[in-house]
């Protein structure tokens, strides 16, 4: 690719395997990634100990997480130690590097260097092409192109390229038409629809846009209904507000005193919030069987929202009531009259109209998806399977042209 597209600049491979490693007592079954050596050039990874680019450089090194590290070593800096590959190669550590992210696509614990004339890649490399079958390359293949690449370009551009580089045919049919090649870039791989051998299961766009919608529908519901207790309220907070006005105080000087409160009363909400995710989360993570992470300070694009859902909501809940409440002319509260704008019964009604509507329709679609669920996971599998014969053998013609 480098050769064929002056827009690439660096392109590097990774080929997961699975090998048994042995340290000591320790002996089981793992997959290692063998990486060619400028793997950490295009991702620099957090560093322990040792360095991850010199270790992919010798046939014989390893680059460890951390995780891994104490698995086989029961400590962190095991940089110079030994692991057996397939009770047959001695590997030594070469780097320890920190543990990945939950939030990234990769899937490895081990790398190991491509250049190792056992590795995988060398197999691949210098595996002859057989006109009459296709090649096992069980590859992952990371470019980074220059800055100014058009991407739309080497997209058009892929076609053209296996067919110079991929060469036979099969079932009389070119073998480099059943090849297709696709630029993803790395932000969007995660919700980008589930392909072969994909490193950790994809997202769904879908499944995101509905839980936003339910986040979005749950504050709304909040913000409403602290809407009609402050419009309810009006009555008794007409009396502090005619006595500010009395005193000199001007509409916009009220305006942002409610405003501040409902502030306040979110950043409250958002806190209670926080510690309930914090305390709730492992929990959570352990039903599910997945990694979630919550770490404003790793995150700061997480922090940056929460600071824009705190101050939107703060500010959508204390609007309305605000602006109401500050309209109290001081002569009339005085005298204990007290009328709202025209409108404000009928809205807070219809505020109270949709939260209740809003909460059966969310107790509705919880009750359907679990008992969806259920049929799915128990009472969809209690087939009759005594007339059922099942095979696993395709026809011959089938799995020539898959």
């Amino acid at each position: 690719m480098k050769l064929d597209f002056p827009e690439v600049e660096a392109v590097t491979r990774l080929a997961p395997v699975q090998v048994s490693l042995r340290h000591g007592g320790v002996d089981n079954s793992a997959f290692i990634h063998w990486a060619d050596p400028n793997f950490f050039d295009l991702f620099p990874l957090k560093v322990i100990a040792g360095n991850p680019g010199e270790a992919l450089k010798k046939p014989d090194a390893l680059v460890l997480t951390r995780k891994a590290a104490r698995r086989y070593f029961g400590r962190d800096d095991v940089v110079g130690e030994a692991l057996e590959l397939n009770r047959q190669y001695t590997m030594h550590v070469g780097a320890v590097i920190e543990d990945l992210p939950s939030n990234t696509h990769f899937a490895a614990d081990v790398f190991a260097p491509g250049i190792a004339s056992f590795s995988a890649l060398t197999f691949y490399d210098s595996a002859r092409p057989d006109p009459d079958t296709l090649r096992p390359e069980n590859v992952y293949t990371y470019v980074r192109l220059r800055a100014g690449a058009r991407v739309s370009r080497l997209t058009a551009a892929m076609p053209g390229f296996a067919l110079r580089h991929v060469t036979g045919s099969l079932g009389g049919q070119p073998v480099a038409k059943m090849y297709e090649f696709n630029l993803i870039p790395l932000t969007d791989i995660h919700l980008q629809p589930g392909s072969i051998a994909d490193m950790k299961p994809h997202g769904d766009v879908r499944t995101l846009q509905t839980l936003t919608g339910i986040a979005v529908l749950i504050l709304f519901v909040a913000g409403s209904n602290f809407v009609s207790m402050m419009t309810a309220r009006a009555a008794g907070r007409a009396l502090e507000v005619g006595v500010r006005k009395a005193v000199g105080a001007t509409r916009r000087q009220i305006v942002v005193q409610f405003l501040g409160e409902c502030l306040c009363y979110a950043a409250l909400a958002l806190v209670f919030a926080v510690l309930l995710v914090e305390l709730i989360l492992p929990m959570l993570n352990g039903f599910l069987q997945r990694d979630i992470a919550f770490d404003c300070v790793r995150e700061p694009l997480l922090g940056c929202a929460l600071f824009g859902v705190w101050l939107v909501t703060g500010l959508a809940a204390g609007a309305y009531a605000a602006f109401v409440l500050s309209m109290f002319r001081p002569a009339a509260v005085l005298k204990g009259v007290v009328l709202l704008p025209g409108g404000s019964g009928r809205l807070r009604q219809a505020l109270v109209i949709f939260q209740f509507g809003t909460l059966i329709a969310l107790i509705v679609s919880t009750m359907t998806i679990q008992r969806q669920t259920q049929y799915a996971m128990q009472d969809r599998l209690r087939l009759p399977t005594d007339q059922i014969f099942v095979s696993n053998t395709r026809p011959v013609e089938a799995l020539r042209y898959e």
